[in-house]
């Protein structure tokens, strides 16, 4: 399949141009969001390349009414390619 739903700390991207690479983007997610090893929605195809965090998966988050959703994540942007080790060492 195409198509991932891991659940894990963080998540990151590597970005080419013309078969070179160019860098890479991590996220990570506060786990006040939707706990430590929130779920991630993957698309990896030629017609789409998407990540985002799966914050309806597994189950709907409750809000109160009139509450709020106060998400807070992490990005880490770099020139190199993003390793899961590298990934792991940016810590939760």
């Amino acid at each position: 399949s195409d198509r991932a739903r891991p659940a894990v700390p963080a998540i990151a991207a590597n970005l080419s141009e013309n078969g070179r690479s160019i860098g890479g983007i991590a996220i990570h997610s506060d786990p006040a969001n939707a706990g430590r090893d929130a779920t991630w929605y993957i698309v990896h195809n030629k017609e789409m390349r998407f990540f985002c965090q799966s914050l309806l998966a597994p189950k709907p988050l409750q809000i109160a009414p009139g509450g709020e959703l106060k998400l807070h994540y992490r990005i880490h942007v770099r020139r190199d390619a993003w390793t899961p080790e590298a990934v792991a060492r940016l810590g939760g």
